[in-house]
């Protein structure tokens, strides 16, 4: 399985280099969080024994 994040914004980032509107563009509203990914992440080894070969996007519908 493998992991596709889009836009992660982290706690101690002071980084400028995406524009504030830019979060305008997810249907969300918003960044994704290092917990969006990593809730993911948890549930596909602890629970997701059967799912194999998949991407999952994590970009709050920003691909769609």
């Amino acid at each position: 399985n493998a992991v596709a994040p889009g836009i992660i914004s982290f706690e101690n980032d002071h980084s400028k280099n995406i524009p504030d509107n830019m979060y305008k563009k997810i249907p969300l509203l918003r960044f994704g969080t290092p917990h969006d990914i990593s809730s993911l992440v948890v549930y596909l080894v602890t629970s997701g024994k059967y799912i194999t070969g998949q991407t999952f996007v994590v970009d709050g519908g920003k691909s769609l």
